[in-house]
């Protein structure tokens, strides 16, 4: 009897421990629109802030999300993919330069996102707020790169 109860005890653990990251994913997506309200490395701000739009996907163990960061201008925008991982402890932010961009359309977000892409420790995760930092960005190795978008 005591075999079965730590057997059912790990089966369940293990079932939602794998679906964290999809709890995380869903929050973020429920939101839809984020506001950027600081980016900094180092405790420095960058100065740059707008609006994150995440697509919403069926499933998202089988595609990686993507979301588009605009500015306040039109041609200020660029598109990152984006996963939680490691039981939502990890959120990784990857640049994705589009077919129609070339070295001379970039926007300065385009730029701004290949510079911090990387892998994020997750702060905090909440349904309203969310914060991430990172030490292993492109242009930021070694210093601390810090997000905060709130709904």
């Amino acid at each position: 009897m005591k075999k079965l109860i730590i057997i059912l005890t790990v089966i369940v653990a293990t079932l939602t421990s794998c679906h964290k990251e999809n709890r995380y994913s869903n929050k973020l997506m429920d939101g839809q629109t984020w506001n950027v309200t600081d980016v900094t490395v180092d405790g420095t701000s960058l100065n740059i802030k707008g609006k994150w739009y995440i697509a919403t996907i069926e499933d998202i163990e089988t595609a990686v999300p993507s979301c588009e960061w605009r500015g306040k201008y039109v041609k200020e925008n660029a598109i990152f993919d984006w996963q939680f991982l490691n039981k939502g402890k990890e959120f990784h932010l990857t640049y994705v330069q589009q077919p129609n961009e070339d070295g001379e359309t970039l926007s300065a977000y385009d730029y701004l996102v290949y510079d911090i892409t990387g892998k994020y420790d997750v702060i905090c995760a909440d349904n309203d707020l969310m914060e991430f930092s990172s030490k292993s960005t492109i242009k930021y190795n070694g210093q601390e790169v810090y997000i905060k978008v709130e709904r």
